[in-house]
């Protein structure tokens, strides 16, 4: 209203005036749908993002789930595994049980069997009556049956020759083994051991019996006494006998190994 006032004061026309106001509302029209159309544009955009924020949060969760499922599997995968392996062999607990066990009888059995060779020899029993230095451990039966050895098996000259050593009856042959032996492989170790703790693992050797170095010592030292008689015979002799000892003494004569 103002600008057609002051057109119409400067002389221009009325049909000027009205001409310059359509092309202006034209003008304005133009403009306010530009307007309206990146508003628009604005929301879409607004959305497309929400959307895709949504998207990118279930993927995520989608990968998390998926993740833990994979997980899940290979666990279950791996506990299989290692309970089909415990099944075709014993469990780790069972053998180190199983082996405690061997070693707590085998100590048992050396306890009854194995005595201190030095004790022995400097006991004052050690001269007394033959039958009176039969190893206590040794059952009735065994008594009878070595007494019937030392009689029948051994030369009678050389029982003669130092009467007052005792006769023990010696094993001859080892224990069976505790534990059946395996064949021993690459592919074996790997098959056994699958899904197992490896510090767990036994090495690939099997003793005939749990006997140190010290008790094997003592056991040939029993043998002392024929050495005590190899000294009576002569020289020629005195060396045929074997015993492994550090050092050891008899009537006459001493060793150091």
């Amino acid at each position: 209203l103002f600008r057609s006032q002051r057109l119409q004061e400067e002389g221009v026309s009325e049909a000027a005036i009205q001409d310059s106001e359509q092309i202006m509302r034209n003008e304005f029209a133009a403009l306010q749908n530009q307007i309206v159309l990146l508003k628009q544009k604005q929301w879409r955009l607004i959305e497309t993002l929400r959307q895709l924020e949504t998207e990118k949060v279930d993927l995520e969760n989608t990968v998390v789930d998926e993740s833990q499922r994979q997980a899940r599997d290979q666990g279950d995968t791996s506990r299989l595994k290692q309970d089909k392996s415990s099944e075709a062999s014993p469990s780790d607990s069972d053998d180190d049980n199983f082996r405690v066990d061997a070693v707590e009888e085998d100590t048992d059995d050396d306890e009854n069997t194995f005595f201190d060779t030095r004790d022995f020899l400097s006991s004052s029993s050690f001269k007394s009556d033959r039958s009176d230095l039969r190893i206590s451990s040794f059952s009735s039966d065994d008594d009878d049956h070595h007494a019937t050895e030392s009689k029948g098996d051994i030369d009678p000259s050389i029982r003669s020759v130092g009467g007052n050593f005792p006769y023990v009856k010696r094993r001859k042959k080892l224990p069976d083994p505790k534990e059946k032996e395996k064949g021993v492989s690459l592919w074996s170790l790997i098959k056994d051991n699958i899904g197992k703790d490896l510090t767990k693992v036994c090495l690939p050797v099997y003793f005939n019996e749990p006997i140190s170095s010290l008790q094997k010592c003592f056991e040939d030292l029993e043998y002392s006494y024929l050495l005590d008689r190899a000294h009576q015979w002569g020289k020629q002799v005195s060396h045929h006998p074997m015993v492994v000892a550090c050092h050891c003494e008899g009537t006459g004569w001493r060793f150091w190994g």
